[in-house]
């Protein structure tokens, strides 16, 4: 009998796990035909699973993922698939590159509605809505074995019923639909043939018995360390997807600018403004007049706005410009303070657009004229992004950049850096 587990905690392999159970593991992105097994065994319970950039709750960053194997399991039309739910573990959302850390942390026991109503519908369809999941800590017995659950079904119709925890019978496994069971039960990584055999989903006259399972012959030995080094290495691979996983966020909440506005979008800009300067603005206060003012130690002073436009630049963006920096000043006059200022316009403009439709609405040369005109930089979100980027392939310097903002007027491109 084969077995596909598509789980989010390794990378692709192939083990026996009992008698004449062949286990391929695939990961959750690239999963393999469902009806070339007999089996397959979907697992939600990796923590790095439960992660949303965004700044919600309601969708984790793998919902393509989820969609995907929703469409996978509509069509399947002989194999039987397992979806094993989470643990009580962490759900983390808002990530924040400058801490490099997830803002926002909830646990999964307390945003269950959510759960079952707006998440697990992207993979099991909105009819998993009627099935009440409720928090509770339970003990399964699978084959004479111990395995653990947080959650157990409620108000589950007996017929659907497939296993139930050992002292409180909560109910932990049901028959979801034709072809497909979900259960809380954290059987993984051990407990394969036990879960299988208590629901009944392998002829147990087909299994050799445990007796001669257990019984050492050849290289038996030396095939079970095989595997338990490959689940030392899973573990860490696993870590390390983590890693990689985190670097992808970042990179993405950089790409946000692309399709933000206010406030989002000058939260991530103050980001890459700050690592580009090798400049604090964490002390910086919006008091209405401009969107930021960074002070260089040279004494130059970069001051300006921050737009998320659906429509090009206008010379309207750049006159609120110029009205912040002649405010700006006019202050810097009545303090007897003395600075070069260099007004600043990054604006992402038509972001309801993707980039290629973007190219095709220049900024007008009207609009550059009036930058020109008052000695303003024009910044689009895509240039600011490739900026940034060559930033951080250290292929510009703070001081280049600098140098750049300060030797340009009109609309800033690609050839001036």
């Amino acid at each position: 009998m084969k077995i596909q587990l598509i789980t989010d905690r390794g990378a692709a392999r192939e083990v026996n796990v009992s008698g004449n159970l062949v286990l391929e593991c695939h990961t959750i992105d690239e999963p393999r035909s469902f009806d070339d097994y007999n089996i397959n065994i979907i697992d939600l319970q990796s923590e790095y699973l439960w992660r949303n950039h965004a700044n919600n709750v309601s969708s984790i960053d793998k919902r393509g993922d989820f969609l995907s194997l929703r469409t996978i399991l509509c069509s399947t039309k002989s194999s039987k698939t397992i979806v094993i739910f989470p643990q009580n573990i962490v759900m983390k959302y808002r990530y924040d590159t400058y801490k490099k850390d997830y803002l926002y942390r909830r646990i999964l026991k307390d945003m269950l509605t959510i759960l079952m109503t707006t998440i697990m519908p992207d993979l099991l369809t909105k009819t998993i809505e009627k099935h009440v999941l409720s928090f509770e800590k339970c003990r399964n017995k699978l084959n004479g074995n111990e395995y653990n659950s947080d959650f157990h079904f409620r108000d589950v119709d007996k017929g659907v019923i497939k296993t139930t925890s050992e002292c409180s019978e909560k109910t932990t496994t049901i028959q979801f639909a034709d072809r497909i069971f979900i259960t809380t039960i954290n059987f993984l990584p051990n407990g394969i043939y036990d879960f299988l055999k208590e629901i009944k989903l392998i002829d147990t006259k087909e299994i050799c018995p445990e007796w001669l399972q257990e019984y050492s012959f050849f290289d038996d030995d030396d095939q079970k360390k095989k595997i338990n080094d490959n689940m030392a290495i899973i573990d860490e691979r696993n870590k390390e997807n983590g890693i990689i996983q985190e670097k992808i966020n970042e990179n993405l909440n950089y790409k946000s600018i692309l399709i933000e506005t206010s406030p989002n979008l000058v939260k991530v800009i103050f980001e890459m403004l700050e690592k580009m300067l090798d400049y604090d603005l964490s002390n910086f206060v919006d008091i209405k007049k401009e969107d930021f003012s960074i002070q260089m130690k040279s004494g130059i002073t970069f001051i300006g706005e921050i737009k998320g436009v659906n429509s090009n630049v206008r010379e309207a963006n750049v006159s609120q410009v110029n009205l912040s920096a002649s405010r700006y000043k006019d202050k810097l006059d009545d303090d007897g303070v003395s600075e070069t200022v260099y007004p600043l316009l990054i604006i992402n403009t038509f972001r309801s657009k993707d980039i290629e439709e973007r190219k095709k609405d220049k900024v007008n040369d009207e609009v550059v004229e009036c930058a020109d005109k008052y000695k303003i930089l024009i910044i689009t979100a895509e240039t600011f992004l490739k900026l940034f980027e060559k930033f951080l392939k250290e292929e510009i310097t703070t001081d280049e950049i600098i140098s750049v903002f300060t030797n340009n007027t009109g609309l800033l491109t690609t050839d001036h850096f």
